[in-house]
């Protein structure tokens, strides 16, 4: 699949968030981090986040999709 233009900035930026933040939480924290951008991406947040972590979280996105962490950004 080809990403354009607005989606690689996207991607880019998520990864330089996520780079920042990579050193000072532990797994469960990254897991957290990932799981609260993608929700505030609303919908193709998880494959971003994903892309953008080089999917090192998306089981845990996943799994924070069923929870109550996502409850409220269901429409």
């Amino acid at each position: 699949m080809s990403l354009g233009m607005q989606d690689a900035e996207l991607i880019e930026t998520i990864h330089r968030k996520y780079s920042a933040v990579l050193m000072d939480l532990d797994e469960r924290g990254t897991s957290r981090w990932a799981a609260a951008e993608a929700m505030s991406l609303g919908w193709g947040g998880i494959t971003a986040v994903a892309q953008a972590t080089l999917a090192r979280s998306l089981y845990h996105l996943e799994w924070y999709r069923g929870t109550e962490v996502f409850a409220g950004s269901r429409s």
